[in-house]
């Protein structure tokens, strides 16, 4: 409205059409970002039947995006590095980047599925172990142990995808590159890989907790699917309550073996749990319910052994020896 004429004038061109588009962006941002937390986290309820695990990825994910637009402003708006990235003097931030970098992070998430994305990949492990063990410490322990590597290895992938942005010459490319870089490094490098697992040990037994009227009402969604038994597994394993077999790898003189696999299987040669001992020569793997299993165990350097463990109701402590150049065999 022009004052003392009561005239009514529209303003054109690229900068007022940004104007524009930046106001109704950062009015739905919220509803946006609200939408895909909520949409992660009932999956992660429904998936890991808890309420912690899918609070807690929630945060991480609010944590990652806002630490990533934080390192957009610090690099684009304030100039930290762009004499060495090569992308040209400081400016400001293009509107619809949030969106763009927050659809592209959601839409990898739901591309990637419950086999790779970070949280469902590190959870469902240690899901894994506490429902054979029921031992939280362990579980957080083992499913950072079997995973990590993984996690971090795919990160590095997506890092330098993203990073290859800035080669494109275009200034939003650039932006997207180093905030969904910026993002993976810093949810694979520190949030899923260290505070998740130190949060999660933390909160104990209350990661795994779920009220009895939601857990029956909401619909079972196994996150890996049911192994069926096949003709080689020649004795079924019994109904049962779960135990252990744990114990010490060692050498003929006695000294711990560090990085021993360790596998328990059937007696037909199904899989069941498999470990890598410890520094001091310790593992331990879980037992579904008493009965027959077949417990191998190989290292470098080492040789392999065999042998049938029986177990009852309660852990069972079996200490292997191994030599070098020795394969022992069960007949």
């Amino acid at each position: 409205m022009i004052p003392q004429s009561g005239a009514e004038a529209h303003v054109g061109g690229v900068t007022a059409v940004f104007k524009d588009f930046a106001s109704v962006t950062g009015d739905r941002l919220p509803y946006f970002v609200a939408t895909i937390t909520a949409l992660g986290f009932l999956l992660l309820l429904v998936a890991f039947r808890s309420l912690v695990v899918p609070l807690t990825a929630a945060l991480m994910n609010l944590i990652a995006a806002a630490a990533s637009f934080g390192v957009l402003v610090a690099v684009f708006q304030w100039g930290w590095g762009t004499e060495l990235l090569g992308i040209g003097k400081e400016g400001p931030i293009t509107s619809f980047l949030p969106v763009i970098m927050l659809s592209l992070l959601s839409l990898l998430s739901l591309l990637l599925g419950l086999s790779m994305d970070y949280q469902v990949f590190l959870v469902s492990r240690m899901h894994e172990e506490w429902v054979h063990t029921k031992d939280n410490a362990r579980a957080v322990r083992v499913g950072l142990a079997e995973t990590s590597r993984v996690i971090n290895s795919a990160a590095l992938i997506m890092i330098c995808v993203f990073s290859a942005f800035v080669l494109s010459g275009d200034m939003e490319g650039a932006m997207a590159g180093i905030g969904l870089a910026a993002a993976v490094a810093l949810d694979a490098f520190i949030l899923r890989t260290a505070l998740v697992p130190a949060a999660m040990h933390m909160l104990g037994r209350s990661n795994w907790w779920l009220p009895d009227w939601l857990e029956k009402r909401l619909p079972h969604l196994a996150v890996e699917p049911r192994q069926e038994a096949t003709a080689a597994d020649e004795e079924p394993v019994l109904a049962g309550r779960a135990s252990v077999v744990h114990g010490y790898i060692r050498t003929a003189d006695g000294d711990p073996v560090d990085g021993a696999a360790v596998t328990l299987l059937t007696k037909g040669g199904r899989r069941l749990d498999g470990v890598t001992s410890l520094a001091d020569g310790s593992y331990i793997v879980s037992v579904p319910a008493p009965g027959t299993y077949l417990l191998a165990a190989t290292a470098q350097s080492y040789g392999s052994r065999a042998a049938q463990v029986v177990v009852t109701d309660g852990p069972l402590v079996y200490d292997v020896e191994l030599a070098d150049g020795e394969v022992d065999a069960v007949n």
